[in-house]
């Protein structure tokens, strides 16, 4: 299994066949003709994909759209962000930022984008059918929220008064204290 030689089951198993390079993991092969005029920059190119990194925190998604080696982990190294999309803004529309001209580029160089990048890309890209509804989604959310005013409280409790039978009895003590001072400055005058 694994390597440049076909993996697994199907028509490639255990060799290769005469003058011919697969290359690809998990399903996706790629053919590449070996021959004398074959340039080994054109491989690399096909081998860039653009996808969704997964971020965030668990049950709060957050993904960067990414240009990154096809053989890479789904959130492993990459060449270069693209762009984000944060599935828990509100506004549907609003959920996307993508650098266009870096997504062109990468399209002309051979880049293949995943399924539900090349849907964002045909929705938001540079040419895309919802531009016009992303922009005003993103305008309204730079909006400052509007709070409506609360109103008159509907109820009110009642706060009880304290009881008022234990301040009399410590007021006495304070009363003899204050008296005392005031009976021994005389003498001490005399």
């Amino acid at each position: 299994m694994g390597g440049l030689g076909g993996a697994g089951k199907g028509k490639f198993a255990g060799k290769q066949p005469r003058g011919e390079m697969v290359l690809g993991s998990g399903g996706a092969a790629i053919h590449c003709k070996a021959g004398k005029n074959t340039d080994p920059t054109e491989i690399a190119t096909v081998a860039v994909a653009i996808r969704m990194k997964r971020m965030g925190r668990k049950n709060r998604a957050y993904y960067r759209i990414c240009a990154t080696d096809r053989r890479s982990p789904r959130d492993g190294r990459v060449i270069e962000e693209l762009g984000t999309y944060d599935t828990a803004v509100p506004d549907t529309d609003a959920r996307v930022t993508l650098n266009n001209a870096r997504l062109e580029y990468w399209l002309s160089v051979g880049a293949k984008p995943s399924d539900a990048v090349r849907v964002l890309i045909k929705k938001y890209g540079a040419k895309g059918t919802r531009l016009k509804e992303m922009e005003l989604a993103r305008a309204k959310l730079k909006l400052p929220r509007i709070v409506p005013d609360a109103g008159v409280p509907v109820f009110v409790p009642e706060v009880k008064a304290p009881a008022t039978a234990a301040p009399a009895a410590t007021a006495a003590p304070v009363a003899e204290v204050a008296a005392e001072p005031a009976a021994e400055a005389p003498a001490a005058e005399g």
